[in-house]
């Protein structure tokens, strides 16, 4: 009988590609960091580094239990990579092989990693947290003069999305009021920024005698209705939410909208004549400081947790926190492993004193996983830049 080969599939480095494997669990999955070499001699050393790794990992599917030959069938696609190097040539300067029974995943890194296996029923997430970290999911919402556009996105790509309730401009509040008083409005078929033909409703402020006051009403209760939509639209998400408008949409929209809960990013900006291309990567820019920003404020609450000792401490105790959904935070050691197993069902953390690093699991990515699996935020530093000197500490949600 012939084995079915097992294929490779290229992953890309994007956030909602990325979020779904590392939720996985479950049966035997095998985790290999590998740093790239593409000039030069050294080229050589990609295919002599993953066999080593891969030499550690059989070691651990042995030691838990896997026969040879079941081994040799699970790890065939990596050995595949090692008699053909080439396919390991690739401009990123890291990569991230998941195997598990089905198939290999292969995701280029634009970072570097240092070498690194690990066997477990999920797949390590320690290395793969500078790809959470740097590149959420967050909202863009662009208020032009008569066409408000909503789209979301990850890095510099966006897509256009619809937002129930949403109105596409104050002529669409006019319909509803008494006729003494509407706005006199009419509709212009014309080819939206998004690049859809329509007829959208165009408001003119025309007639005599209208009071300023019924103007500016008309314009709060539309920045309202705005806020009321897009809000009911992220109730459920946690994305930032980047603001494009000229100085007086913004103005109203700020005065309706009081929610404090989210990152919000205001720019004075007139994005009528971007394409989604110039949206995406301005709205990248935007967003970087503020996500750094947000990283220091975790760290912040954390320390202050630690100086008030309110923190989770113990790497068992965040263990067993993270498993129960009960972490709201927590910063790990990137540079340091802790190898043992949680038992949730008896509320239990063993260590593992012997060694066999292969056969247990890294405790601190277990905490890293369950903390985002429940979604909470995790920050991954150097060991000596982790309050109180620990490798994992944790603030709790309530």
């Amino acid at each position: 009988m012939i084995d079915k080969k097992i294929p490779i599939l290229d992953i890309e480095s994007k956030l909602e590609l990325i979020d779904p494997i590392i939720k996985e669990s479950g049966g035997v999955r095998l985790s290999v960091f590998l740093p790239i070499y593409n000039q030069g001699v050294e080229i050589r050393q990609n295919a002599i580094r993953l066999k080593d790794l891969v030499d550690e990992a059989r070691s651990g599917l042995q030691h838990a239990g896997m026969e040879d030959s079941q081994v040799d069938r699970f790890l065939a696609p990596l050995m595949d990579l090692i008699e053909h190097p080439e396919q390991l040539r690739q401009a990123s300067p890291g990569v991230a092989l998941l195997l598990d029974a089905c198939s290999l995943r292969r995701i280029h890194l634009n970072y570097e990693v240092s070498p690194m296996c690990c066997v477990s029923d999920r797949f390590a997430v320690k290395p793969l947290l500078p790809i959470l970290q740097s590149n959420p999911v967050y909202t863009v919402l662009s208020l032009n003069q008569g066409e408000v556009r909503v789209y979301r996105g990850i890095g510099s790509e966006l897509q256009a999305v619809e937002v129930e309730a949403m109105p596409q401009a104050i002529g669409d509040l006019t319909e509803f009021d008494d006729p003494e008083k509407t706005l006199q409005n009419h509709s212009a078929t014309r080819t939206s920024r998004a690049n859809t033909t329509g007829s959208t409703p165009v408001s003119g402020f025309h007639g005599h005698g209208m009071p300023d006051t019924y103007k500016e009403d008309l314009k709060r209760r539309f920045f309202q209705q705005v806020a009321q939509a897009i809000e009911s639209f992220l109730v459920d998400k946690k994305d930032p939410l980047i603001i494009f408008g000229v100085a007086g949409n913004i103005g109203h929209f700020k005065q309706v909208n009081a929610s404090s809960q989210r990152i919000y990013i205001y720019a004075d900006r007139d994005t009528s004549h971007w394409d989604v291309t110039r949206l995406g990567s301005e709205s990248l820019e935007l967003l970087q400081p503020e996500l750094e920003q947000a990283t220091t404020a975790k760290l912040n609450h954390i320390e202050e947790a630690v100086g008030h000792g309110e923190e989770i401490a113990g790497i068992a105790e965040c263990a067993i926190a993270a498993a129960m959904g009960r972490v709201e935070s927590a910063v790990v050691a990137e540079d340091e492993a802790v190898y043992g197993k949680c038992d949730i069902d008896r509320m239990r953390v063993d260590f593992d004193e012997q060694g066999q690093t292969l056969c247990a699991q890294d405790l601190l990515d277990f905490i890293a996983s369950e903390t985002y699996r429940h979604g909470g935020s995790v920050i991954a530093l150097p060991q000596d830049r982790i309050p109180a000197g620990r490798r994992a500490v944790a603030v709790a949600r309530f």
